[in-house]
């Protein structure tokens, strides 16, 4: 405690500040000199004990209900083209190229990109794909109300699993088939 009377008498001399407010700074000081040498340990300690922060994977992981679109939209930027589609029960995984403006000749690399199924028996099976993804698109069917219930409970799943709080991966929320009246 003499110690902290001292410090704080040098503050108040030095500072020309009162002797309460002098030992409020003081304590500030401390206070933060334990929060800086924390965060110094911490980011040391992990890297000397062999833990590294872990990093996202490398692909985007296209995500929602059945019946969004996800199929369609997979195969619209992989092929340019409009397919209708069926549910399905197996995921799609290819690498898409990655253009600069209309100039087809000009690519700035490519993306790999995983439609994966939409049906709640496999739920589980895409929370197992989390690690690997650098980003996921949420596809919603906006014209499929009853469904929203259902998309909340799914998107709060996504948002407080441990991959992706731990990951801080990005979601782009595409609202699909908004074109139609009743949506």
């Amino acid at each position: 405690m003499e110690a902290l009377r001292q410090a704080a008498g040098g503050i108040e001399g030095f500072l020309g500040v009162g002797s309460s407010t002098a030992l409020v700074l003081t304590w500030l000081v401390i206070l933060l000199s334990v929060y800086v040498s924390l965060q110094l340990f911490q980011v040391f300690s992990g890297n000397a004990l062999g833990r590294s922060r872990r990093s996202r994977g490398n692909v985007t992981l296209m995500l929602g209900q059945c019946g969004s679109g996800k199929t369609a939209t997979f195969f619209r930027l992989r092929d340019g083209e409009e397919v209708q589609t069926v549910s399905s029960l197996q995921l799609q995984r290819d690498s898409f190229p990655i253009k600069a403006g209309e100039n087809p000749d000009q690519q700035l690399g490519s993306v790999e990109v995983i439609d994966f199924p939409g049906h709640l028996r496999m739920r589980g099976k895409a929370n197992d794909m989390l690690p690997e993804a650098r980003c996921i698109i949420y596809l919603v069917d906006s014209d499929d109300q009853p469904k929203l219930k259902d998309v909340a409970e799914h998107f709060y799943e996504l948002l407080t699993n441990r991959d992706m709080l731990e990951l801080h991966t990005p979601i782009l929320i595409a609202c699909n088939k908004s074109d139609l009246n009743t949506a």
